[in-house]
């Protein structure tokens, strides 16, 4: 019966040396980190081990054929060969091949403040070892022991900008009050969100007596933010009054003359309480989505009347309808203005006047450049716009300017104040269209039949 026990236990054994001659086979490149005769030695001593000793055949009796094939599944499941990574003389870790040395020396250097503090890294070795797999790290991970081994290295905190190294301090303190301050620098009240575009962290790094970190040049690293990489968005709900702009509608009227163009009704502008969700990124705006809108007034259209009858259109009208020009009349002509006085007037009046309030916009009649602004004697605050055609518009007795000489205005642009400067009664705008500097009836360039 020991013969056939004998016979099943060597059965047994064979079987649990093909396993682990095959786990080492899987391994082999690692063994050869120690030699091809290391390897032969472990494959012999344990087929030599698991198939020859009687001893060995008495205990597996003893024990049951059952019971070892247990022991040895247990033993593969939990433990594996693995290579031991040493420096300095220490063991720092296991990793499951040599080929790690990359990733070690990898991550030794993206944990070091200097470059130059790598050539101080005591050599990196292998050795071959039985472990736990719970032992067993990948060479990334073991970066931190290698550099912790090392007697000439101590360690601080590193700023990293997308996985960078960028600027360390003796604390991660430092590195985080300066982040915060950078962010606070635009932060508003109203202000909902703030962070950095970029990935930021902080590990643990290491360095040399002669790489020791500042914290005054992080600080000031830091604190410039674009110079290390670091963007700042923000989010911001602001709430603010908006114009609304009047539009100007034109109604035709077939009573008066083509050349007839005057402002019926003024325009005005209304208003509505905004708030929108601004996106910036180091102060600057970079997208503005309105969230709410609130209509505080309407907006009043101007209307502007023209003309449009062909009959008795005078000479004046005529020449100008063929050089498309047409004059706008210079102020509103609202139900409580009039035409105070006319061309002459029985006292050589050269222009017309039209009354208005103190104050009423007074437009540019035709596009043009305005050739003087200011006050002029009798006609108290004037302007003189000059305009295609060899034309001149002028507009006196203004309670305010608001166009300089020189300056470019277009037909309806306000360039003054209704008033009474100079040698006036009463407000209103005198109103003179000038060919060659030489006065002329206004009247019919406003479309009127006097």
């Amino acid at each position: 019966m020991f013969t056939k026990i004998n016979a099943v236990i060597s059965d047994a054994a064979k079987s649990v040396a093909k396993t682990a001659i095959s786990a080492l086979n899987k391994t082999v490149h690692i063994l050869n980190v120690l030699g091809t005769k290391t390897v032969k030695f472990f494959k012999v001593n344990i087929v030599n081990t698991l198939t020859s000793s009687k001893r060995f055949a008495v205990v597996v009796g003893g024990i049951g054929v059952a019971a070892c094939v247990v022991l040895a599944m247990l033993f593969a499941n939990f433990n594996t060969i693995a290579v031991s990574v040493i420096t300095n003389g220490q063991i720092v870790g296991y990793v499951s091949d040599s080929s790690e040395l990359d990733d070690i020396m990898s991550s030794v250097a993206n944990s070091l403040t200097s470059d130059e503090d790598l050539t101080k890294v005591d050599d990196i070795k292998f050795g071959l070892a039985v472990v736990s797999k719970s032992v067993v790290e990948n060479g990334a991970d073991l970066a931190i022991s290698v550099l912790e081994a090392q007697d000439d290295f101590s360690s601080a905190a590193g700023l990293y900008v997308n996985g960078e190294f960028v600027v360390s301090a003796s604390d991660q303190k430092v590195i985080t009050n300066a982040l915060e301050n950078l962010k606070n620098k635009y932060v508003t009240a109203d202000t909902k969100s703030v962070s950095f575009l970029e990935e930021v962290a902080i590990k643990t790094v290491y360095y040399t007596d002669e790489t020791a970190p500042s914290d005054d040049v992080a600080t000031t690293l830091i604190s410039n933010g674009t110079k290390v990489g670091l963007n700042v968005q923000t989010t911001s709900l602001v709430s603010s009054t908006k114009t609304i702009e009047y539009d100007v509608v034109t109604k035709h009227d077939s009573n008066r003359v083509v050349g007839y163009n005057r402002i019926s009704v003024l325009g005005k502008d209304g208003s509505a309480e905004v708030k929108e969700l601004v996106t910036s990124v180091n102060g600057s705006e970079v997208e503005t989505v309105v969230v709410d809108e609130k209509v505080v007034e309407t907006p009043i259209n101007q209307i502007i009347v023209k003309g449009t009858s062909t009959n008795g259109m005078s000479t004046v009208q005529k020449t100008l309808t063929s050089k498309g020009i047409s004059f706008l009349w210079p102020i509103a002509v609202t139900s409580d203005m009039y035409i105070s006085s006319t061309w002459g007037d029985g006292r050589g009046h050269h222009g017309i006047d039209i009354t208005g309030d103190y104050g009423t916009p007074i437009y540019a009649s035709y596009e043009g450049t305005v050739a003087y602004a200011g006050w002029s004697g009798e006609y108290g605050y004037l302007i003189v716009i000059n305009h295609k055609g060899g034309y001149q518009t002028a507009y006196a007795h203004m309670s305010s300017i608001y166009v300089k000489a020189g300056q470019t205005v277009k037909t309806g642009e306000v360039i003054a104040g209704c008033g009474s400067t100079g040698v006036a009664t009463g407000d209103h705008v005198h109103f003179e269209v000038r060919i060659g500097g030489t006065r002329v009836n206004p009247a019919p360039y406003l479309g009127l039949g006097y």
